[in-house]
């Protein structure tokens, strides 16, 4: 229940995980409607054209289908490193205030 329990969290790693290495993201997230949604597929689709054929882009807008948009708001991001910084061990990444809030805008 997004709407109630707004925290999330991601990784990204490569998919050879040994040593361990990549970032780990905390934050929040939100159902994007309308036309935030339909920015946000348009580009996804920029990225990736070939997805155009997976989807409706109606039934995503009329919230129809199984996929839905959302916004990630990342608050924390760490790197992890097994090779720099040992097992089990985790760097916040400092980041500039307008950089924060510039990761953060609408697109």
């Amino acid at each position: 229940n997004i709407a109630g329990h707004p925290r999330a969290a991601a990784a990204i790693h490569p998919s050879d995980t040994r040593p361990l290495r990549g970032l780990q993201i905390e934050g929040t997230v939100r159902l994007l409607r309308a036309h935030e949604a339909l920015r946000a597929i348009r580009v996804y689709l920029r990225r990736f054209p070939r997805a155009r054929r997976r989807f409706s882009l109606r039934a995503v807008l009329e919230e129809q289908g199984d996929l839905r948009c959302f916004r990630f708001v990342a608050e924390r991001v760490f790197i992890l490193s097994e090779k720099h910084f040992g097992w089990g061990n985790r760097v916040l990444l400092a980041l500039a205030a307008e950089t924060a809030a510039r990761m953060n805008e609408p697109r």
